[in-house]
């Protein structure tokens, strides 16, 4: 019957493959399939059975299966009342059962078939399980190693099928399948598939507490392994893993020493700078030029993050510097800015990024006649005639605007000068950054503008969805 319904099932196969125009892909998932049940299951187990089957042979001549069951008769005929106490059965299964309880899960492979070969001589019925077979299914189902090999045959076959969502719902269950529980190998190509599937959670629940499989560089593993753990939230064992990953290491190839510092770059993201610092600063020593680039602009950015504008400056500065970077390089210009003692900027939202890198500044700006005529007639209107946004925030003149006629070179020279040492105005503008900066909020900016901005386009009358449409 079992024949059969293979048959049907791949005569259908085959007709809806061509009812669908998808009889390519049959052909091509047929032969795949062959190859893994070939390359992947049966081939590896050959020499392995042919091992331990020699080792039965040689108990067998030796007298040493005769022994065991002689010893173990009580309770073997117990269990087994239908074996005859001397038949080869009786000692493929001993050698089955000692080979599990040692946790020799591919030795008992062999000898558990062995076993169910000689049990199917004693069948009066051919092909119809008997009692003792399933007395010895039952037994060998509670061994832990028999479990181990069917979790990972069940995931070898659905990751062959592509069905890596099916796996990952049908071994998610914490529950059910705790991942102390899990076969080793199947928790590494569990965590896997849903990695490739961006769940990372469960990736990291399985590989966590995984040693590098055989065939994976142990630097490639801590950084898959630490990736995952950062995505998943369990940042502490991710930074463990990236730790791992330098040991006493002199160095690191550059394509390993990117991937390092892209997690860690996940990791100051998400908010966790004390600990993104101290693995910046641990990859450091081992980065080429270019990664130490990296590596100091994402300290400095920790530093900016922490108000600590003069380290952060000097880490952008060297970040700048290190590889004689140019001035149409956005970090170069960056480095430079939050390095200034103090600027010369037009009017703009400059003088507000200059203002919370502490950067003292003058503003100038100087306009065509008819501009200066509407900056006239509209500071008037508005009742508002400064121009620099640090001077609105604060309602106060702490940066000097020179404007129109007065941007001389000698006035704006003379207005610099004052802030290129420890002068009152210097100390007032830096006071002045301070308090704008608590004025400006706690640097959630984006998502409130965000939420505005839903809250305006669900109120528009053009938009779908909206109750008036």
């Amino acid at each position: 019957m079992l024949n059969y319904i293979w048959l049907g099932l791949m005569v259908l196969a085959v007709v809806i493959g061509g009812c669908t125009d998808n009889l390519k892909a049959v052909a091509d998932k047929s032969f795949e399939m062959a190859e893994f049940a070939v390359m992947k299951t049966s081939l590896p187990l050959v020499g392995i059975m042919a091992l331990w089957l020699g080792i039965m042979r040689l108990a067998e001549r030796s007298g040493l299966v005769a022994l065991l069951a002689r010893a173990l008769r009580p309770l073997m005929v117990w269990l087994f009342p239908d074996v005859p106490a001397d038949h080869p059965a009786m000692g493929s299964m001993l050698l089955n059962m000692a080979a599990s309880i040692l946790g020799l899960g591919n030795a008992a492979t062999p000898l558990g078939l062995r076993a169910m070969k000689d049990l199917e001589t004693l069948n009066p019925r051919p092909g119809t399980a008997t009692n003792a077979m399933c007395t010895y299914l039952a037994i060998n189902s509670k061994v832990r190693a028999t479990r181990l090999s069917a979790q990972l045959q069940l995931v070898y076959s659905l990751q062959g099928s592509r069905l890596p969502l099916t796996a990952v719902r049908l071994f998610g269950d914490a529950a059910r399948f705790p991942s102390t529980q899990l076969d080793p190998q199947a928790r590494f190509l569990l965590g896997g598939m849903a990695a490739d599937n961006n769940l990372q959670e469960p990736a990291a629940r399985w590989w966590i507490g995984l040693n590098a499989p055989p065939d994976l560089d142990a630097d490639d593993w801590n950084l898959r392994l630490a990736q995952s753990l950062v995505r998943a939230g369990a940042v502490s064992a991710g930074s463990e893993a990236l730790r791992a990953l330098v040991g006493d290491k002199k160095s690191l190839p550059a394509e390993l020493m990117r991937r390092a510092i892209a997690v860690i770059v996940e990791m100051q993201d998400a908010g966790h700078y004390k600990t993104a610092d101290e693995l910046y600063r641990a990859l450091l020593p081992l980065a080429a030029l270019r990664e130490r680039r990296d590596i100091l602009y994402g300290i400095a950015r920790i530093a900016e993050a922490n108000y600590d504008f003069p380290r952060a400056a000097d880490q952008f500065l060297e970040a700048a510097l290190m590889m004689d970077a140019r001035p149409p390089d956005l970090l170069s210009i960056n480095a430079r800015i939050a390095a200034a003692d103090a600027a010369l900027v037009a009017s703009g939202t400059a003088t507000l990024e200059l203002a919370c890198l502490d950067v003292p500044m003058v503003v100038a700006y100087r306009a065509s006649a008819a501009l200066w005529l509407q900056y006239q007639i509209f500071s008037r209107v508005i009742g508002q005639r400064m121009i620099a946004l640090p001077n609105i925030l604060v309602q106060a003149e702490v940066v000097p605007e020179l404007l129109g006629a007065n941007a001389t070179p000698r006035k704006l020279a003379s207005a610099l000068t004052l802030l290129l040492t420890d002068t009152p105005l210097r100390r007032a503008q830096l006071d002045a950054f301070r308090e704008m900066r608590g004025l400006l909020g706690d640097g959630t900016a984006v998502a409130r503008t965000a939420r505005m901005v839903l809250e305006v386009a669900a109120g528009h009358p053009l938009l779908p969805g909206n109750p008036s449409d």
